[in-house]
């Protein structure tokens, strides 16, 4: 009894739809002189074509390994399409998630942080998976280059000579004689004079106090194990200070490293403020000074130097002759002064003011990626940025460019307020006072990256139906045409906030009154607070739920409208709205949805918008849907249907809405589609759609485009 009523059913439809016609070509409209294949039941499609022209991609990329991560992008090479834009759905370093990209697209540019790094990314045939590896490269090459500090007379462990061992009065070292503590052994010592005599510490010496005995000069080699404790550690008259463990020195003043001394730290030094005359100061390990850091002489840190307390200043004097290169992290608990040469190519963060003076031969460089953090700014001096974005002063109170600032480069000064307090400088065109700059993280600079939501995700397309399923249509394929824009708005944990979809209603070329909507497939209803903007009148064949999805489906399904002869009038003459020329052209309608979702229940992946699932509904049936090529129908589907008339859906095999010679009843486009008239098979309309088709979408996936040589104007609405 169904099956006779289905057969009464389609022959009702097809003399009231649309109707076959003579789809003859004008060659001479043609663009191209190519053969036509006249009727789509000429083509040659095989059975695993499924008429995609959008293609989803499981996506792994590993991202660098910092603290905080930055917003990674994936982008059309022209950057005028975003694929995505977020973060790792479990704040982890590697990045996994979903795209679908239009099946032309060979390649994508990946780009993480803004720009800190990326890279493009062959995604060409039939490859589903997108799996790369994403570094920051390292910046040291493009830093100027600062002068090697002298070579220690130690290029390996010096070999001991004598070795000293537990409680001892004063101590002298002789020149020439290298004096060892082993690993292990503890020594107590009053002072120990050096009279050109070498200190090997493996072990650990408590000692009053190291000094020199005039300028016979001296030598300290301390070893991954040694440590020292001094009250006093006297660095006057010093040849060489080569520290790889521990060295405390409890005086307060603080040592006084001489001009002509060598000083290596790659250990740990803690002191009482500091004093470096050096010509050779190079610091690789820890400082931690409390009190002064005052530099004079030439110095490179590539370690941590912590200056705290009252008096924790960092102070760079005046003198053009010297240079201080920093390529790791400074911490300053009070002031930070500079007024001669210095190099930032790493972090630095002072906890009151930074002052930035001189000109001429003093003068403060910028690296890229180089970051100041700082309370308040005051640059009287020069300042210059690097070439390329970018580096940055990130302020939190008050930033003054006083009239003899003068600034270059790509600088962006962050102020907390926006607000610039003085700024009467030079600033060349490349300075800027937002916040955008992201600078990337990395084990000598803890970067900024505030991870703000990203932007919301868009996916667009065309969809565009035949509705005599389970018969065969005309193939001129606007039954319904439909556009659609989904605005994705998700947290910085990759969950869905809230969809916005717009529906362009712009075209009806068929005498039945068609239901529309669609399921995203992976969302449960009960994930989805409330649905409002759909397009349905009371009384309708649809049943919603209090939160606005359609009752009896076990996946989240959205009506969008019931009828578009209720918002769209005929004009009065032609079949349905907008494809018939002669008839007068009706304004396309727009329905838009609001979906809001309940917090933290639907991650964007497993959205996987790129396969969401819109249908028709045929002639106000609700169980007759007409879906995409192997797209399953909903719960409320009659599967009587299914293997009537023309129709060889095989659900046991997941084949759904697929004719025995594989054709389709719908069709999802990934760009705005020009439809062909009323009567005019999809064949006469597209040159390269046959071709495109019978390759399983291999040559001309782009077939749809405006592109010369590929359509018959004419026979396009």
């Amino acid at each position: 009894m169904k099956k006779s009523f289905v057969l009464l059913a389609i022959l009702t439809m097809i003399f009231v739809s649309c109707q076959k016609f003579d789809n003859t070509v004008d060659e001479k409209n043609l663009d191209t002189p190519d053969a036509v294949i006249n009727e789509m039941s000429a083509l040659n499609i095989s059975d695993n074509f499924d008429w995609s022209m959008i293609k989803t991609l499981d996506v792994r990329i590993t991202l660098p390994n910092e603290k905080n991560r930055k917003i990674t992008k994936i982008l059309s090479l022209d950057r005028t399409i975003t694929y995505f834009n977020g973060y790792p759905e479990d704040k982890s370093n590697v990045l996994n998630t979903k795209i679908s990209i239009p099946t032309y697209v060979e390649n994508v540019l990946i780009e993480y942080g803004n720009g800190v790094t990326g890279k493009v990314v062959s995604v060409v045939g039939n490859q589903n998976t997108l799996n790369t590896t994403l570094v920051i490269n390292s910046l040291k090459d493009t830093w100027a280059a600062h002068v090697t500090p002298t070579q220690s007379i130690y290029q390996t462990p010096p070999t001991c000579g004598i070795t000293i061992s537990g409680t001892n009065g004063n101590i002298d070292l002789d020149d020439g004689i290298v004096y060892c503590i082993g690993t292990g052994t503890t020594v107590i010592a009053g002072d120990i004079t050096f009279k050109g005599g070498t200190l090997y510490v493996k072990g650990k010496l408590i000692a009053d106090k190291l000094k020199t005995q005039g300028n016979d000069g001296g030598y300290i080699y301390v070893s991954s194990t040694g440590e020292i404790e001094a009250n006093q550690l006297s660095f006057n008259g010093f040849t060489e200070f080569i520290n790889y463990g521990k060295v405390t020195d409890s005086d307060n003043g603080g040592p006084t490293v001489d001009a002509d001394m060598l000083f290596e730290n790659h250990g740990e030094l803690d002191c009482n403020g500091i004093v470096n005359n050096s010509e050779d100061f190079l610091n690789s390990g820890i400082m931690n000074v409390d009190g002064q850091f005052n530099n004079n002489g030439n110095g490179v840190n590539e370690g941590t130097i912590i200056v705290t307390g009252p008096n924790g200043h960092f102070n760079n004097t005046g003198n053009p002759d010297i240079t201080f290169y920093n390529y790791c992290k400074i911490y300053v608990e009070q002031h930070f002064n500079q007024n001669s040469k210095f190099y930032n190519y790493g972090y630095i963060e002072v906890g009151k003011k930074t002052t930035i003076s001189g000109s001429g031969n003093t003068f403060m460089v910028m690296g890229q990626y180089s970051l100041v953090v700082t309370t308040d700014l005051d640059i009287t001096g020069e300042v210059q940025g690097p070439t390329e974005s970018g580096a940055k002063f990130k302020i939190t109170n008050e930033t003054k460019l006083t009239g003899g600032s003068d600034v270059s480069g790509y600088i962006e000064f962050c102020d907390a307020d926006g607000n610039i307090e003085v700024n009467n400088g030079t600033l060349d065109s490349h300075v800027d006072f937002g916040c955008d700059l992201e600078i990337p993280e990395n084990e000598c600079n803890p970067g900024d990256n505030n991870q703000e939501p990203p932007d919301p995700e868009i996916f667009t397309g065309t969809l565009a139906y035949e509705d005599l399923w389970p018969g065969k249509g005309d193939y001129d394929i606007n039954d319904l045409v439909v556009e659609y824009n989904f605005n994705i708005n998700k947290d910085i944990n990759e969950k869905i906030k809230d969809i916005t979809a717009t529906f362009k209603i712009r075209a009806f070329g068929a005498a039945l009154h068609n239901g529309f909507g669609f399921s995203f497939p992976n969302v449960n209803p009960s994930n989805i607070i409330s649905v409002s903007g759909y397009q349905i009148q009371s009384g309708s064949i649809y049943s919603l739920a209090s939160n606005g999805v359609e009752n009896g489906q076990s996946k989240a399904t959205f009506i969008v409208l019931d009828d578009p002869f209720n918002i769209m009038p005929h004009p009065g003459s032609g079949i349905g709205v907008n494809t018939d020329h002669p008839a007068p052209y009706i304004e396309p309608v727009t329905i838009t949805l609001f979906i809001d979702f309940v917090d933290n229940t639907v991650s964007y992946s497993q959205l996987n918008i790129g396969k969401f699932n819109p249908f028709l509904v045929v002639s106000q049936i609700r169980g007759k849907e007409v879906h995409l090529p192997d797209y399953a129908p909903t719960n409320l589907h009659d599967p009587a249907y299914f293997g009537t008339w023309e129709d060889d859906s095989n659900p046991g095999i997941g084949r759904y809405y697929k004719t025995q010679d594989n054709l389709f009843w719908a069709i999802n486009i990934p760009d705005t589609f020009d439809y062909p008239n009323e009567k005019q098979v999809i064949l006469g309309a597209y040159n390269h759609f046959a071709t495109w088709a019978q390759s399983d979408g291999v040559l001309f996936p782009d077939w749809y485009k405006n592109l010369p040589g590929y359509r018959n104007s004419s026979a396009i609405y």
